[in-house]
């Protein structure tokens, strides 16, 4: 972990628990019984929220397999959705989207929104008009064995993709 001084507050970060970190904050600030109040924080917002990952790195913690790559894309967010207008409406540009839609229309979602990958979750195999699209459009194509919940959770530091 780290530790810092921000204002009149001791700030650390404990890189020991799982994913997101969880971030304490203890006022130093004269208190009655004069200790410092720790205070844990949960998932602060937009403060991890600076992280980017490569396709190839989603896949590897996934425990997926890659049917069509990105090498070029930066993600920094993802969504997870199996209503494609949900997804055209919210999820936004250098994002990966956790589904189980496996067909075509998926890879013109993610052409229009910007979307840089697709994990289909529960083994689901695209078909090949679907491959192929993704080819032609530079969108990567992963499976995983995993829920769409599994893959969320393990996708936690990536910011929450918004429209």
């Amino acid at each position: 972990g780290c530790s810092w001084t921000l204002g009149e507050y001791a700030v650390s970060i404990r890189s020991d628990l799982r994913s997101p970190a969880e971030l304490c904050v203890a006022s130093s600030l004269p208190s009655s019984d004069a200790e410092l109040r720790p205070t844990l924080l949960r998932s602060p917002p937009n403060l991890w929220y600076n992280y980017v990952m490569k396709f190839g790195e989603i896949v590897e913690r996934l425990g997926g397999t890659v049917v069509v790559e990105n090498k070029d894309g930066e993600i920094t967010s993802a969504y997870t959705s199996d209503l494609l207008s949900d997804v055209m409406g919210h999820c936004g540009d250098e994002s990966v989207l956790i589904t189980i839609q496996n067909h075509l229309n998926a890879i013109a979602v993610c052409t229009l929104a910007g979307i840089e990958g697709i994990v289909l979750c529960h083994d689901r195999q695209p078909p090949e008009d679907m491959v192929e699209a993704a080819r032609r459009e530079g969108i990567g194509i992963m499976t995983t064995s995993l829920s769409q919940f599994e893959a969320s959770i393990k996708l936690a530091d990536l910011a929450p993709s918004t429209r």
